[in-house]
């Protein structure tokens, strides 16, 4: 009798250690690999090179995507299947690299690379949006960003020529008398614009930003130049109450430049940690979180509701490859990375800990480049070198 109890406590001993290894094991594997999506994406053929660029108008009905084929594909989200019937937007003589929508809808914009270097508005209160786009020539080399102030005034251009454009969308002829901001040396790489139409922050490769004020009775006079990085500015950000700037660079490091002061000019926060380049910054829309993306194949989280947001960062690991870009959902919930891996990742900043259990997105079988969430943040859009756009239900 004694020895049969002893058995059983042996074996009871056992299935308790193997209850417990299977535990831990499963928490080291889902906190470091993340918890994978069975692959619940609708797929959107239709391109025939890489994808690197992807936008949503606002009222979620298109899909905007642009490509190395040298066309740009709009894609009805309302319809049961957005596959079945794109609208395909022919006419560049380069790689569409930048896509964006006018706020009221009436006009999706194309930007293309060398030899064409135009810009293009398709109207899409057309029977045929394909059909006679308006042409806005003037670039000297390829066109990487395309952007719309939120009063839907201003097209911005962004070009490998040194420059940005503004073109006047309330004019009768936008594309004519653009007003060209000068005053960088190199690749203008990134944009942004303010939420309240007053600025426009340009990166560049000659290792500054700069800030333009499109209140101004000449927005192209007088910009603030932003110095500081050692290596190209890869990535600007305005945080939605205009108060932050952030920049990325190629030297490891972001910039945070508090625009409310008197002299904005004056040293930034640093934040430091990244081991390569930094290739994406962005701020959540409720301004707490600034995040970055690096060649480092990591993502950070920076609190800028703390003392000291560049002390301390929550480090999103998992990404096998390099991170090409990230976004943050409208209603704050997700930041997705994307990454040469071929998959995304959904970080829940709703949870105690966002660097724990991300959702992995796979599907993809080549490098992602470019996000999109719809307006609501139900849908996710992803794009890369696959030649295909996936989309992605978030409340399944």
């Amino acid at each position: 009798m004694h020895r049969s109890n002893n058995l059983r406590a042996l074996a009871f001993s056992l299935l308790l250690i193997i209850v417990i290894v299977v535990t831990l094991a499963a928490i080291f594997l889902f906190g470091r690999k993340g918890l994978e999506r069975p692959e619940t994406s609708r797929v959107l053929n239709g391109h025939e090179n890489t994808i690197w660029a992807a936008a949503i108008s606002a009222d979620g009905r298109w899909l905007l995507t642009g490509s190395d084929d040298k066309t740009a594909r709009l894609w009805n989200l309302t319809t049961a299947d957005p596959a079945a019937s794109s609208i395909v937007l022919r006419g560049h003589t380069g790689s569409v690299f930048a896509v964006a929508f006018t706020p009221d809808g009436h006009w999706a914009i194309t930007g293309s690379g060398w030899p064409d270097n135009t810009a293009r508005l398709w109207d899409l209160t057309a029977a045929d949006p394909s059909a006679n786009p308006i042409s806005l020539p003037g670039h000297e080399d390829s066109i990487s960003a395309v952007a719309v102030t939120p009063d839907g005034h201003w097209l911005v251009t962004a070009s490998r020529d040194t420059t940005a454009r503004l073109w006047n969308l309330k004019a009768a002829d936008p594309a004519a008398n653009p007003i060209i901001l000068k005053g960088h040396e190199w690749f203008v790489s990134s944009i942004a614009l303010s939420v309240d139409n007053h600025w426009l922050a340009t990166g560049n490769w000659d290792t500054t930003a700069r800030l333009w004020d499109l209140n101004a009775g000449d927005p192209a006079a007088y910009p603030r130049t932003f110095r500081g990085h050692q290596d190209y500015v890869t990535s600007v950000a305005l945080s939605t109450d205009s108060h932050w700037l952030a920049t990325g660079s190629n030297d490891k490091t972001a910039g945070l430049w508090d625009l409310n002061v008197i002299d904005p000019l004056a040293t930034p926060q640093v934040f430091t940690g990244h081991t390569d380049h930094i290739t994406a910054v962005a701020f959540s829309r409720d301004n707490r979180w600034l995040a970055t993306a690096s060649l480092d194949q990591t993502a950070r989280l920076w609190d800028l509701t703390k003392a000291d947001p560049t002390a301390e960062a929550i480090v999103l690991r998992g990404h096998e490859r390099s991170l090409n870009t990230l976004a943050f959902s409208s209603d704050g919930h997700w930041l997705v990375t994307a990454s040469a891996d071929a998959t995304a990742r959904l970080w829940d900043l709703t949870a105690p800990d966002p660097s724990k259990n991300p959702i992995v997105l796979r599907g993809h079988t080549q490098p992602i480049w470019v996000l999109a969430f719809t307006p609501e943040g139900r849908y996710l859009v992803t794009g890369g070198s696959d030649q295909t756009v996936r989309i992605w239900d978030l409340e399944e």
